[in-house]
Protein backbone atom coordinates (compact mmCIF):
# COMPACT_ATOMS: atom_id res chain seq x y z
CA UNK A 1 0.00 0.00 0.00
CA UNK A 2 1.13 3.37 -1.13
CA UNK A 3 1.94 6.14 1.64
CA UNK A 4 -1.40 8.82 1.65
CA UNK A 5 1.01 11.81 1.98
CA UNK A 6 3.78 12.71 -0.44
CA UNK A 7 6.56 14.86 0.40
CA UNK A 8 7.32 18.24 -1.95
CA UNK A 9 10.45 19.68 -2.84
CA UNK A 10 10.37 23.21 -3.47
CA UNK A 11 13.53 25.58 -3.85
CA UNK A 12 13.91 27.76 -0.79
CA UNK A 13 10.80 26.17 1.10
CA UNK A 14 10.75 24.33 4.20
CA UNK A 15 10.36 20.71 3.64
CA UNK A 16 6.35 20.48 2.14
CA UNK A 17 3.93 17.90 2.16
CA UNK A 18 0.68 16.93 0.34
CA UNK A 19 -1.72 13.85 -0.58
CA UNK A 20 -0.84 11.74 -2.92
CA UNK A 21 -3.97 11.48 -5.20
CA UNK A 22 -3.29 15.28 -5.35
CA UNK A 23 0.06 15.04 -7.08
CA UNK A 24 -1.40 15.04 -10.22
CA UNK A 25 -3.05 17.76 -9.71
CA UNK A 26 0.56 19.80 -9.19
CA UNK A 27 1.46 18.40 -12.57
CA UNK A 28 -1.25 19.85 -14.48
CA UNK A 29 -1.26 23.29 -12.33
CA UNK A 30 0.78 24.94 -15.47
CA UNK A 31 -2.35 24.43 -17.93
CA UNK A 32 -3.53 28.71 -17.66
CA UNK A 33 -6.97 29.14 -16.68
CA UNK A 34 -9.63 32.41 -16.23
CA UNK A 35 -8.52 33.73 -13.05
CA UNK A 36 -10.13 32.74 -9.64
CA UNK A 37 -11.06 34.56 -7.04
CA UNK A 38 -9.95 32.62 -3.45
CA UNK A 39 -11.49 32.89 -0.20
CA UNK A 40 -9.46 35.12 1.98
CA UNK A 41 -9.28 31.84 4.51
CA UNK A 42 -8.62 29.54 1.39
CA UNK A 43 -6.34 26.63 2.63
CA UNK A 44 -3.91 27.65 -0.29
CA UNK A 45 -3.49 31.30 1.44
CA UNK A 46 -3.66 30.60 4.83
CA UNK A 47 0.11 30.12 6.31
CA UNK A 48 1.43 34.11 5.29
CA UNK A 49 4.70 33.00 5.40
CA UNK A 50 4.50 29.78 2.69
CA UNK A 51 2.30 31.92 0.50
CA UNK A 52 5.35 34.55 0.54
CA UNK A 53 7.51 31.69 -0.43
CA UNK A 54 5.79 29.79 -2.79
CA UNK A 55 4.38 32.93 -4.43
CA UNK A 56 6.01 36.29 -3.78
CA UNK A 57 2.39 37.11 -2.80
CA UNK A 58 2.23 38.81 0.63
CA UNK A 59 -1.74 38.24 1.58
CA UNK A 60 -3.60 39.71 4.70
CA UNK A 61 -7.32 39.50 5.34
CA UNK A 62 -8.08 42.92 6.47
CA UNK A 63 -11.08 42.84 8.10
CA UNK A 64 -9.87 42.92 11.51
CA UNK A 65 -7.38 45.80 10.05
CA UNK A 66 -8.25 48.97 10.82
CA UNK A 67 -9.18 51.68 8.25
CA UNK A 68 -6.55 53.50 8.20
CA UNK A 69 -4.27 50.74 8.20
CA UNK A 70 -5.81 48.29 5.09
CA UNK A 71 -3.70 48.21 1.97
CA UNK A 72 -6.17 46.31 -0.38
CA UNK A 73 -9.72 46.86 1.27
CA UNK A 74 -11.95 45.17 3.97
CA UNK A 75 -12.76 41.89 2.33
CA UNK A 76 -10.46 42.01 -0.24
CA UNK A 77 -9.70 38.49 -2.10
CA UNK A 78 -6.96 37.31 -4.02
CA UNK A 79 -6.81 36.60 -7.65
CA UNK A 80 -5.06 32.97 -8.50
CA UNK A 81 -4.52 32.54 -12.49
CA UNK A 82 -2.88 29.37 -13.45
CA UNK A 83 -0.38 29.15 -11.08
CA UNK A 84 -0.07 33.28 -10.00
CA UNK A 85 -1.53 35.58 -7.99
CA UNK A 86 -2.39 38.48 -10.12
CA UNK A 87 -3.94 40.86 -7.64
CA UNK A 88 -7.03 41.01 -5.55
CA UNK A 89 -10.59 42.52 -5.61
CA UNK A 90 -12.26 44.08 -2.17
CA UNK A 91 -16.15 43.44 -3.31
CA UNK A 92 -18.65 44.82 -0.98
CA UNK A 93 -22.14 43.30 -1.20
CA UNK A 94 -24.99 46.41 -1.33
CA UNK A 95 -28.02 43.86 -0.92
CA UNK A 96 -30.52 46.82 -1.42
CA UNK A 97 -29.25 47.31 -4.80
CA UNK A 98 -29.11 43.95 -5.27
CA UNK A 99 -25.31 44.49 -7.12
CA UNK A 100 -21.55 43.68 -5.92
CA UNK A 101 -19.39 46.40 -5.97
CA UNK A 102 -16.01 46.58 -6.18
CA UNK A 103 -14.25 48.86 -4.04
CA UNK A 104 -10.96 48.60 -4.47
CA UNK A 105 -8.65 46.36 -7.17
CA UNK A 106 -5.89 45.62 -8.10
CA UNK A 107 -5.06 43.10 -11.40
CA UNK A 108 -2.05 42.66 -13.95
CA UNK A 109 -2.01 44.17 -17.40
CA UNK A 110 -3.11 40.97 -19.25
CA UNK A 111 -5.58 39.53 -16.67
CA UNK A 112 -9.72 40.19 -16.79
CA UNK A 113 -11.06 38.81 -13.49
CA UNK A 114 -14.99 40.31 -14.54
CA UNK A 115 -16.31 36.41 -15.02
CA UNK A 116 -15.05 35.44 -11.37
CA UNK A 117 -16.53 38.76 -9.88
CA UNK A 118 -20.01 37.56 -11.76
CA UNK A 119 -19.69 34.60 -10.27
CA UNK A 120 -19.22 35.77 -7.29
CA UNK A 121 -22.13 37.89 -7.93
CA UNK A 122 -23.92 34.77 -8.60
CA UNK A 123 -23.59 32.74 -6.09
CA UNK A 124 -24.35 35.80 -3.41
CA UNK A 125 -27.83 35.89 -5.23
CA UNK A 126 -26.82 39.36 -6.84
CA UNK A 127 -26.69 38.76 -10.27
CA UNK A 128 -27.90 35.97 -12.78
CA UNK A 129 -25.32 34.18 -15.26
CA UNK A 130 -26.14 34.61 -18.83
CA UNK A 131 -27.08 31.94 -20.73
CA UNK A 132 -24.28 30.13 -22.68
Amino acid sequence: MTDLVQPLAVEGCSPLYCLAGDVRLLDSAETPTAPKLLAPLDPLIYDRRLTRQLWDYDYTWEVYTPPARRVRGYYALPILAGVKFVGHVDPKADRAKKKLVIVNRSLRRGHRVALAVRELACFLGLAKMPPS
